[in-house]
């Protein structure tokens, strides 16, 4: 959670948590993922120069906030701030990164806290990615969608998915989230809202039977390729070697932007 707001009083179930108990909390769950030297995280005036220097520069961001997954530094977070159990559990294993849906409590600060960022960004992007790839990988062995298929619990990500596109919409910004989770094995048993841009990264791996491209098109979704072949970081861990980047680089001279994931989208 390397972004902090000035302002990150948060008011949800019935309480108030404080902006300086919530910025404390945050930093520490940051530190707890990753002890950066360079800083622990961008101040808002920090971040407004960037938006202003890229838009000089005629270019666009794309800010991501990423939920229900991908949220270790939130989740260490919420137990430092006094909620109870936030994380998912599977079967006695926990997630890291993994929010639980069926934590209404937990749910309603993470919404609180989402919401915060997009008032930010509104006017300052056109687009916010809430993120929602991944689901409890790190609990599943990779078959996070395929228990929530199975213990019919999807429908709460399709809720949960619906409200954070809904939130950016109202906020006058195009909602973005990535493939994985939006009618995973090409099946419509729920429905996710129209108006999301989806960032196809990944056409999934052996028992990760994610939609089609060309299912999501049938649908009527537009695409930003996001291929997951090009990911690198800035500023990896040493000890991760540049790992990413040195995929990424490799893959760019075997594939073209076109011809990877979304063969029959975007040509």
């Amino acid at each position: 959670m390397r972004f902090m707001l000035d302002a990150m009083t948060i008011k949800a179930n019935g309480k108030t948590y404080a902006s300086d108990d919530i910025k404390r909390a945050l930093e520490n769950g940051t530190d707890a993922y990753y002890k950066d030297p360079n800083g622990n995280h961008l101040t808002e005036s920090q971040m407004t120069d960037l938006i202003n220097y890229a838009k000089d520069k005629g270019i666009g961001l794309i800010p991501t906030v990423n939920s229900p997954g991908h949220m270790d530094a939130i989740l260490h977070a919420m137990k430092e701030l006094g909620i109870q159990k936030p994380n998912f559990n599977y079967f006695g294993k926990e997630s890291a990164r993994t929010v639980d849906l069926d934590n209404e409590e937990a749910l309603a600060f993470t919404k609180d806290l989402i919401d915060k960022y997009a008032a930010y960004f509104a006017g300052k992007t056109k687009i916010f990615n809430y993120g929602t790839d991944e689901y409890a990988n790190d609990a599943t062995n990779d078959q996070g969608w395929y228990y929530l298929k199975w213990y019919r619990l999807y429908g709460k990500f399709a809720e949960y998915s619906n409200t954070l596109a809904t939130m950016a919409k109202e906020r006058g910004l195009q909602p973005m989230a990535f493939n994985d989770g939006f009618y995973y094995e090409d099946k419509d048993d729920v429905e996710f809202d129209k108006d999301v841009i989806i960032s196809y990264w990944s056409k999934g791996w052996w028992g990760y039977n994610l939609a089609t491209p060309q299912y999501l098109a049938s649908k009527g979704y537009k695409f930003l390729n996001t291929n997951g072949d090009w990911y690198y970081i800035l500023g990896q861990k040493p000890e991760d070697g540049g790992g990413f980047l040195k995929k990424a680089i490799e893959n760019t001279k075997k594939h073209h932007l076109t011809s990877l994931h979304l063969p029959n989208i975007l040509k």
